[in-house]
This record gives structure tokens, sequence and C-alpha cells, in this order.
């Protein structure tokens, strides 16, 4: 998991490089000289002491949102294909996740927001993973029942990022945002059981665009909230 937490951070990272205050490739890798600089730890590139701290902000978010749904994909292949063991420790990794986003939100939010948010995305791994088991059971009402939650879900969370942020982003735009997001997944997970693994990893490609754009979308909005939080961008 680390080694691909570091290629997807590199990917995100020279993706949003002059976007966002994330100007230079030399304030994240440590070229250009001086005595500020970062490097690598675990294969991931590491902030030097002048990397912008909104910049710091998107590429977590978008490193782990795109390493969810990396994670969310083998775990469902697995599922699938009835390989158990692999399905157990892809939830573990997913979960593991989850509690790395929560941390990530935890340097925004107060600690009460960040263990709703990690309440909530709890709940949305799990309705994934029970949409992707009654896919390999055949089981219609089971996937009909999933589909319902996760539908719940969007509201929900929704519900969560307007509170939270005050109505910057609101329940019905976020919710709209999350459902395009869920019918890529889903879109993922239906591929898997048909064995057209040139569609599903189709999806799951647009699914890691999509996790990019929702980490851009929340990032900005987190800064915009609390600016104070960030006064110290080189």
């Amino acid at each position: 998991m680390r080694t691909m937490r570091g290629v997807v951070a590199f990917l995100v990272m020279a993706s949003l490089i002059g976007i966002g205050g994330c100007k230079t490739i030399s304030s994240w890798t440590g070229g250009g000289g001086g005595g500020n600089q970062g490097g690598t730890v675990n294969g991931a590139p590491q902030p030097s002491a002048t990397a912008s701290k909104a910049c710091i902000l998107r590429v977590t978010f978008a490193t782990l949102l795109q390493e969810h749904v990396c994670l969310v994909g083998a775990t469902t292949d697995a599922a699938i294909a009835g390989r158990q063991d692999e399905f157990r420790a892809g939830q573990a990794a997913v979960d593991k996740n989850a509690v790395a986003l929560q941390d990530a939100l935890s340097n925004v939010f107060d600690p009460q927001t960040a263990d709703q948010f990690l309440t909530l995305w709890r709940k949305y791994n799990g309705y994934l993973f029970d949409y992707a088991m009654a896919q390999a059971s055949n089981n219609q009402d089971g996937q009909d029942k999933a589909i319902g939650e996760l539908e719940g879900f969007t509201e929900d969370f929704g519900g969560f990022l307007d509170q939270a942020t005050a109505s910057r982003l609101t329940k019905d735009s976020m919710a709209d945002m999350f459902k395009e997001n869920i019918l890529g997944m889903k879109a993922m997970i239906d591929a898997q059981a048909a064995k057209d693994y040139v569609t599903a990893f189709t999806k799951e490609m647009i699914a890691e665009q999509d996790a990019q754009t929702l980490a851009a979308t929340l990032s900005d909005e987190f800064v915009a909230q609390f600016p104070q939080k960030f006064t110290n961008d080189q």
C-alpha cells in the first residue's frame, strides 16, 4: 500500500504544479538548492519547509481519495472472485485509508467533526462492499438494498459537509457530486462482476479522476473557510 501511495502521490503532485498554490516542483522534491529540501519517505514525496500549506492539504486529500478508489477496486474484485483472505485484507486497508482521511480532516476541523466524517465514510465503504458481495451471489435484493443505502449516504454526507462548512458546500451540490462518484464506483463493480476487465479498469481510472476533483473542491473550500490556518503560506 505504501508503494501505491507513493505512485499516486507523485502523479497527484505533478498534476497540481502551478494550481492552488502548488507553484514549484522544487518545493516538494527539494530541488533547486537551498536548505529547506523535502525528499521522500517510503517512496512518497514529502513537503519542504517552504511548501504551501494549502497545496499540502490538497495533495493530501487527492492522494488519499485516489488511494481509496484503488483499494476499493482491488477489494471488490477480490470479493466478487471469492478470494476471501484478500477481501478481508482489503477491507482492513480501506479502513486504514479512512482513518488517514479522518486524520487529515482533523487538521482543519475539530475532533468531533473529524469523528463524524469517519463514521459516515466507514458506512460508505461498507455499502460498496455489500453491493459487491450481492453482485458476487447474484442477489438482486441485496444489490437494490446496497444501492438504496448508497443513495442515502449521498444525502447524509452532503448534509454533513453543509453543516461543517457553514453551507460553503451545500447539501444538494455535494450530494449530486457524490451520486456521480458512486455511479462510477458501481459501474466499476458491475464490470468486475461481468469479467469485463477493460471496462472495470476504465471506470476505475475515471473514478480516480473524480476523486482528484473532489479533493480540489473540498480543500479549496476548507482553505477559504479557515484562512487563518493558512496565513503562513509562502
